[in-house]
């Protein structure tokens, strides 16, 4: 029996596409009895060394610790993510790996870490010792590592207390409080770093008594998520359910306002996402067409700067939210539905153009009234619409979310809303496109 207080370490790394050895049902009762070591792939094998030299006994392996063929115990485990990361000694990233055989110890460059000297003299200036360092090496080595990109890893990083990144160049320290690294081990100065975000810390902002700073911290952490990939399309809301848990337990929220990745403290505003670029419906059904977890690219929550407007200004009312729940309240969805009082206008969206930045529509008719391009900005859910807007005009609804002054425009006033498509005129049921 283990000791529930004893300490462990958990490992974040990609599995590529396979891993020779996972845990299975048939290897079950083996991998019980012992697990050879020298079958493991190579990252394993150097986490398990790492963490001797650490004099660690436990070392927590999705790979090994999952049953991967038992989709109920796959569930039960995944939604179980927020205790296993944040509850962990350190988080062992395998930063720079692309698949299991990648391992944590790179052959490399011992100058890399090191910063270069160089005695300058000239004219004019004062001669000295200069020391350069990469300044882009964080971005390059850890964000941008291939790790990094990957959906769920984002949650494992959050989550856990404290992160060593065993990157291309050296390795990387990351907690809470601080950055380290081989050419820093004190601590990395901020203007070396460079960062728009302290990952490290978007949970650890999260106040109560703030819940609409909290809830646009949540926001936050969403748009970084959707920058990320993930191999199966179904995971897009479980693979971020630890986070979801982590938030709900902090701010005291109810688990039920938590629908298919938004949460009721200000939705009305949160639904007005947008995709950042040209975006794709997910093909199979991961969440309603209302939440960001049913499509795939980047997506972000202030799309005019004007949230706070909006809040005043609104003009809808949301009377009921519902999701149906698979496993838990931040597990996967089987269905969702909004009911929204509010006003709808029949437009007309056609004559589609390309642009460095991607598709955009030309020309709309909003309850029969033209507006040029420079009159409004359409951002459509699926590049399939602008597609099918090359042939045939895209006839849709326009629900108006809030209507206020823009006295620094030259419209005086401005309105924001969803477009939806019909999907069952009579019951007014309607799915949303943009």
């Amino acid at each position: 029996m283990i000791d529930p207080n004893a300490k462990y370490i958990t490992l974040s790394h990609c599995w590529g596409s396979s891993l020779p050895v996972r845990l299975l049902q048939a290897s079950y009762q083996q991998f019980c009895d012992h697990i050879p070591v020298s079958a493991l792939p190579r990252t394993f094998q150097d986490a398990i060394q790492f963490v001797r030299t650490l004099q660690i006994r436990f070392v927590w392996i999705d790979a090994l610790c999952i049953v991967q063929d038992s989709k109920d115990d796959w569930l039960r485990e995944s939604l179980q993510m927020a205790s296993i990361y944040s509850y962990s000694w350190l988080n062992i990233a395998a930063t720079s790996s692309a698949d299991g055989h990648g391992g944590l110890f790179k052959t490399r460059n011992r100058l890399l870490p090191a910063g270069c000297q160089v005695n300058a003299s000239w004219t004019g200036h004062m001669p000295g010792l200069y020391i350069c360092f990469d300044q882009s090496a964080w971005a390059r080595r850890v964000e941008d590592g291939h790790l990094n990109t990957r959906g769920w890893v984002l949650q494992e990083r959050l989550l856990a207390p404290r992160n060593v990144h065993f990157a291309y160049d050296q390795i990387w320290w990351e907690c809470r409080e601080t950055r380290a690294c081989e050419a820093f081990p004190n601590s990395i100065p901020d203007y070396v770093l460079h960062l728009d975000t302290e990952k490290a810390k978007l949970l650890v902002d999260l106040d109560p008594k703030d819940p609409l700073g909290s809830n646009e911290q949540w926001l936050g952490i969403v748009k970084i998520y959707t920058q990320t990939h993930l191999t199966k399309d179904s995971d897009r809301l479980i693979a971020i359910a630890g986070i979801a848990s982590t938030v709900q337990n902090t701010l005291k929220w109810p688990a039920n306002d938590y629908h298919a990745g938004l949460w009721r403290y200000d939705l009305p505003v949160d639904l007005l996402w947008r995709m950042a670029t040209n975006g794709t419906r997910v093909k199979e059904y991961v969440a309603p067409s209302w939440s960001w977890a049913s499509v795939k690219g980047e997506v972000y929550f202030n799309s005019s700067g004007n949230r706070a407007i909006i809040r005043k200004c609104s003009l809808i009312k949301i009377r009921k939210v519902e999701t149906s729940l698979i496993s838990g309240p931040f597990g996967p969805v089987a269905s969702g539905s909004i009911q929204i009082r509010g006003s709808l206008h029949k437009i007309c969206l056609n004559d589609v153009e390309d642009s460095a930045n991607g598709r955009y529509i030309t020309k709309l008719q909003i309850s029969g009234v033209a507006l040029s391009e420079d009159d409004f900005a359409e951002g459509l859910d699926d590049e399939e619409l602008y597609v099918r807007g090359l042939t045939h005009p895209l006839q849709a609804y326009f629900c108006r979310f809030a209507t206020f002054e823009t006295p620094h425009m030259d419209e005086k006033y401005s309105s924001e809303g969803l477009i939806l498509e019909v999907v069952d005129q009579d019951q007014a049921v309607y799915q949303r496109i943009g």
